[in-house]
């Protein structure tokens, strides 16, 4: 394990790796039979809290066996979980990123279990001590690195781990994924805001230092593409447009100055992705996409699930991003397209997320 010290918004935090491997790469095959002519499908869904049956001391009180959740109501919700995999994309995306997963032996049940026979040879999950629920990934490609890069605030409990995998392809160069569970709102969107510029920084900061790679950042960062328009430019935010970007380098909006060197930049235009030479900003496809959004939250839309993609992704060459959407079809939503949330006292649903899909076509 790796230790390293960083200093963003002017705290001080430890970031630590650990690589998780649940499968490993012997006699490599490259997932021929599962995959569609010149196309790389992606999948990322926050499923909503899959806990096993084990008493494991980490999981929500709900889900502890002694609370009365049994294998029955674990083995349901992996079924659910292969149906909409195996549908949302016909035969399965070739990368499936999760949100919410108690931990990697959930992707062993999953894998060995329920999407048998999809071609899912590879799998990892991340590993944060102090998170009841991790981040994981299914894939037809071999998984060169996988790490987890925990941030510890002194003065706020520990945030979800960021995980970072590195995809080998089968031609040309490694796909980078950073998959997410940024801190929610559940406290006051702009008191919780440090919190999800922190998880943006790191990750930016691991941008810059790739240089140009092909990068995807992926999963639940609990605020929309334009979160700094929603609330007025009133104070900084984890997601930040490159309309609000002036000239001087700063960012300046009713009074408010802040430093461009916190966040995430990002560009609902192609030509915008990788200006600043460092990887950013980064291409994000939700105002192009003619859906409503991932989340239903009290009567209202959100696109707070991401695909967020990096230059060498967009620029028409190699490896380019050909299409987007929001996987809103029965079972798992209703005729409004309304995600059909799971049910504790029924065990019936499946998630309170849409799954989002990106297509990529390679050249």
């Amino acid at each position: 394990m790796k230790e390293g010290k960083i200093t963003i918004l002017s705290f001080e935090f430890f970031v630590f790796a650990m690589a998780v491997f649940l499968s490993s790469c012997t006699g490599c095959s490259w997932p021929t039979e599962s995959r569609r002519d010149d196309r790389i499908s992606l999948m990322s869904w926050n499923v909503q809290n899959v806990f096993d049956a084990r008493d494991d001391g980490t999981e929500y009180p709900e889900f502890d066996p002694a609370s009365g959740w049994g294998l029955g109501d674990y083995r349901g919700r992996l079924a659910s979980l292969s149906e909409v995999i195996r549908l949302a994309v016909p035969g399965g995306a070739d990368v499936v990123m999760l949100m919410e997963i108690e931990h990697g032996g959930v992707l062993d049940d999953l894998a060995n279990d329920y999407v048998q026979g999809l071609g899912y040879d590879y799998w990892a999950a991340s590993q944060g001590a102090d998170s009841a629920v991790q981040l994981g990934i299914l894939s037809r490609f071999p998984i060169r690195k996988a790490r987890s890069r925990s941030i510890h605030l002194p003065s706020s409990p520990s945030l979800r781990p960021i995980f970072e995998v590195e995809l080998e392809m089968e031609e040309g160069e490694p796909l980078f994924l950073f998959v997410c569970h940024w801190k929610s709102k559940s406290g006051g969107a702009e008191d919780t805001e440090p919190l999800r510029i922190a998880s943006a920084s790191l990750v930016r900061k691991r941008i810059q230092e790739l240089e140009g790679r092909q990068v995807i950042v992926v999963g639940d960062l609990n605020e929309a593409w334009n979160e700094w328009d929603l609330v007025g430019g009133a104070y900084q935010t984890a997601l930040l447009p490159v309309s609000a970007k002036r000239q001087s380098g700063e960012l300046e909006n009713g009074g408010v100055l802040f430093d461009e060197a916190e966040g995430l930049w990002i560009s609902g235009d192609r030509e915008d992705a990788g200006a600043d030479g460092c990887g950013l900003p980064l291409y994000t496809p939700w105002p192009s996409c003619d859906c409503n959004g991932s989340y239903y939250y009290r009567g209202g839309w959100e696109g707070i699930d991401h695909m967020l993609f990096s230059a060498a992704l967009v620029d028409g060459r190699g490896i380019d991003l050909d299409s987007f959407s929001v996987a809103a079809e029965a079972p798992w939503c209703d005729e409004d397209g309304i995600p059909v949330s799971y049910r504790m006292r029924d065990g019936y649903g499946y998630s309170d997320h849409l799954p989002i899909v990106a297509t990529l076509r390679s050249e």
